[in-house]
């Protein structure tokens, strides 16, 4: 008799699957969103057994953090009546606490996707080399991460903007157009919004070591409202892309005076 083979596949599975009570769920408050009861509504509206994944799980220490999943589990309890309930879980061995924050922060679920304070919250919680010196380049131009939709003042809420660019010009480029914005509008009101953000960070890496510092704080500083030059940028249907971002701040520079008026480099 000829011995059974087993079948061979294409990968393997890391995780196993178990009936977890949710009483027994842990949902870190180091890095996740709190979700309030005004929402309760919608996430019930939303909810759908067919689309439904179990929520994945690290198994630490004997107890079981959710890392991907919290509204799944919401969901359950408030169908359940409000009460805890078995649900079926993906549970991981072998993760840490940063890496749990770190899977966090890669969610990709539409309903559930994190904002991008949350998502940057995880990462510096994760200890993500690149996130941190994100942050530590944020404040060292005076100005901090708004890491929970708080939109206080001097808090960046533009946060995937920003890294974009602090990505793109590099943390010099970046910290300097992020300190010209607060010493030009003490990083209050609307100066912290994704359009000046790339405006001014864009300028300053274009014309990086030939514009005059204080002659950009002034001008920027004299027009009261940043909103004239987000105004500006969303009209604009003549320039393409990043050009459209470094014009307006190109012409409020220049117009301050012809003795060291910049050319056009973009």
């Amino acid at each position: 008799m000829s011995k059974k083979t087993e079948p061979k596949h294409p990968y393997k599975v890391i995780y196993s699957l178990r009936w977890i009570n949710s009483s027994d769920l842990i949902i870190s408050e180091d890095y996740q969103r709190d979700e309030h009861k005004s929402r309760e509504a919608q996430i019930v509206a939303d909810f759908s057994e067919y689309v439904a994944n179990e929520p994945k799980v690290s198994r630490r220490g004997g107890k079981y953090y959710v890392y991907d999943g919290q509204h799944t589990i919401l969901a359950r309890e408030l169908l359940n009546g409000g009460e805890t309930l078995d649900i079926y879980c993906k549970v991981y061995e072998n993760l840490t606490e940063e890496d749990e924050a770190m899977l966090f922060a890669k969610q990709t679920g539409v309903s559930s996707k994190p904002t991008s304070g949350q998502r940057m919250k995880a990462y510096i919680f994760a200890k993500d080399d690149d996130a941190m010196a994100f942050k530590d380049a944020t404040e060292s131009a005076g100005i901090m991460l708004d890491l929970t939709g708080s939109r206080n003042e001097n808090h960046l809420c533009c946060i995937n903007t920003a890294w974009k660019e602090y990505k793109r010009v590099g943390q010099e480029h970046y910290i300097e157009g992020m300190s010209i914005i607060k010493e030009a509008w003490n990083a209050e009101g609307d100066s912290l919004k994704l359009y000046i953000v790339r405006a001014v960070i864009s300028f300053v890496f274009a014309y990086r070591g030939k514009y005059d510092r204080r002659r950009l704080i002034r001008c920027l500083h004299n027009t009261k409202d940043p909103n004239i030059i987000t105004n500006r940028i969303k009209s604009d249907i003549e320039n393409p892309g990043i050009k459209k971002f470094i014009k307006p701040i190109f012409d409020i520079y220049n117009a301050f005076s012809p003795i060291g008026a910049l050319p056009v480099a973009f």
